[in-house]
């Protein structure tokens, strides 16, 4: 298993690889709710982010850690069954970016999180339904799953290719060992470039460019947005 245990806070994580060996990935916490609904106010990160609401408060984040946390738990109970790394696992017990300090003390700077694709760039809401339920009847391990991917990360770390070792990390070191992750599919509004850079740095290719989204944001009002869809596949077959 690549997880490490910190026996100081008794959690698991995932170290980021040189240059960002200083980041590690770990379980929410629910003293995180502070600077989650601070970042998460932030326009720069929530005008990119189209299923979170805004303005985000302290009710919001601690629904969100509590059903995280139950994810966890699901997926921890699921690699106990597999001592020798025999099943699969529903999901990646940790998706919080943290940046060590050199007093050992630790910054939470966003989220990456790979999850059961819910094909929200589907505008017909039956289709998207029908095609979310074959999704989720699949066993754990079926290479035909579709997954999606969900990913923020502080204004102030942006630039610094954290978010790319993060995603790099989460699909290569979990997603495919431990999920058997095949096939990924992502989005992001039209504008967010940064996003679909590191998507591609990552081996993700444009799908889709003219798909329309709606978007409805408390106190925003409903809009509609384009978004880009785009696909990981861990194997594609060579052209002549």
């Amino acid at each position: 298993m690549p997880l490490f245990f910190d026996s100081s806070r008794q959690e698991h994580y995932l170290p980021l690889p040189t240059p960002h060996s200083h980041i590690r990935l770990t379980p929410l916490r629910l003293s995180d709710v502070p600077a989650r609904v601070s970042l998460l106010n932030d326009p720069k990160i929530y005008a990119s982010l189209g299923g979170v609401p805004f303005p985000y408060e302290t009710h919001h984040a601690v629904e969100f850690i509590t059903k995280v946390k139950g994810n966890v738990d699901r997926v921890l109970e699921e690699l106990s069954q597999g001592h020798d790394g025999s099943v699969f696992v529903s999901g990646c017990p940790v998706r919080s970016i943290r940046e060590v300090q050199p007093d050992g003390s630790d910054v939470y700077l966003g989220d990456v999180g790979i999850h059961r694709h819910r094909f929200q760039e589907i505008g017909d809401l039956d289709e998207r339904g029908r095609l979310v339920e074959i999704n989720n009847a699949k066993q754990l391990g079926d290479p035909t799953i579709v997954w999606g991917i969900g990913d923020w990360l502080a204004s102030s770390h942006h630039n610094q290719g954290i978010m790319t070792s993060a995603i790099r990390t989460i699909i290569h070191e979990w997603g495919i060992p431990y999920m058997n992750t095949q096939h990924i599919v992502a989005t992001s509004f039209i504008d967010n470039t940064g996003s679909q850079r590191t998507l591609v740095k990552n081996g993700f290719r444009i799908l889709d460019e003219t798909v329309e989204s709606k978007t409805d944001m408390t106190h925003k009002g409903r809009t509609i947005r384009t978004v880009v869809v785009m696909e990981w596949k861990a194997y594609r077959p060579s052209h002549p």
